[in-house]
């Protein structure tokens, strides 16, 4: 679950740096998803 926040924290921190809908913004989002997918198939297992 740290590793959700840190990546949380840095999709933000670079949101506001360089814009919520910039290209490296989108594509920390999109590994945030992922890595929670994969923590909540793993919880239910």
């Amino acid at each position: 679950m740290k590793e959700i926040e840190i990546m949380r924290q840095e999709m933000i921190r670079i949101g506001f740096e360089k814009g919520f809908s910039h290209q490296e913004t989108v594509k920390i989002s999109q590994e945030l998803d992922k890595l929670i997918c994969n923590v909540m198939i793993t919880s239910k297992a």
